[in-house]
């Protein structure tokens, strides 16, 4: 960690305040929002657990502090905090994680042994996640499915963060998952949904032009037949042949 900016507990509680307190009295709700958000990641990494359970209660405790300091909170920064999700935080302690590999690299790896793809955040809690939501799309009737669909969007929020290619990338490298993806094709209902939500983070990745450099480590990855397909289909966002080609 000496590698970042990273401050101590005790000054993260000691700036905090004083910088949203700032933020409320100026209006400025949406950075308040980002100071907090920042905040509850930062004590996040510092206490090196990052599960959901410990989001939720830094989370609380962060709150309790400002309360403790601001008599009159507005409404609306009330609701703005509620609306910080886990997914806010896994996209700050992503962009964290990747500030430490890049700096550990300029002191560390040679510039020509760098692999951008395998770089992409993916932890095992991730894993686990992938594991299940494939796994249950692949077993479960559409009826389960639908009375599992909350807990199922869940899971999915959690792993939203992740590049879209790292995150097909690991499912196509595992052969019992691909095995699922497989039996989810069998199913129109399940497969459209599987394709409709990774469609929507192709689309994300391909607007700010986060793609095509990582295919070469994405195709070692999958064994590919035809690697030469996979940037054809990223060039025409042809998102469902992209995922079926890699079935086949």
């Amino acid at each position: 960690m000496g590698f970042i900016s990273m401050q101590s507990k005790e000054q993260i509680e000691e700036n905090f305040p004083d910088a949203v307190y700032q933020l409320m009295d100026q209006n400025d709700f949406f950075q308040s929002k980002a100071v907090l958000v920042k905040e509850i990641s930062q004590n996040l990494l510092l206490a090196e657990r990052f599960d959901y359970e410990n989001y939720q209660n830094i989370k609380n405790q962060v709150f309790e502090r400002l309360i403790r300091g601001c008599e009159n909170i507005p409404s609306v920064f009330c609701q703005l905090f509620e609306k910080i999700s886990w997914k806010d935080m896994q996209k700050e302690l992503a962009v964290y994680k990747e500030k430490i590999q890049r700096q550990m690299e300029t002191f560390f790896i040679p510039a020509d042994t760098q692999d951008p793809f395998y770089q992409l955040p993916l932890l095992e809690e991730d894993k686990k996640n992938i594991q299940i939501i494939i796994k249950t799309m692949a077993e479960k009737g559409l009826v389960k499915l639908l009375l599992e669909r909350r807990y199922l969007e869940k899971k999915g929020d959690q792993v939203n963060y992740i590049h879209p290619l790292r995150f097909i990338g690991y499912i196509f490298s595992d052969e019992k998952l691909k095995n699922c993806m497989r039996q989810i094709k069998t199913s129109r209902f399940k497969w459209n949904e599987f394709i409709k939500g990774f469609s929507r983070r192709m689309d994300e990745e391909y607007t700010l032009d986060n793609l095509i450099r990582f295919i070469p480590e994405f195709v070692e990855q999958v064994h590919v037949q035809h690697p030469e397909r996979i940037e054809d289909f990223i060039r025409k966002k042809s998102w469902e042949e992209f995922v079926a080609d890699l079935l086949n």
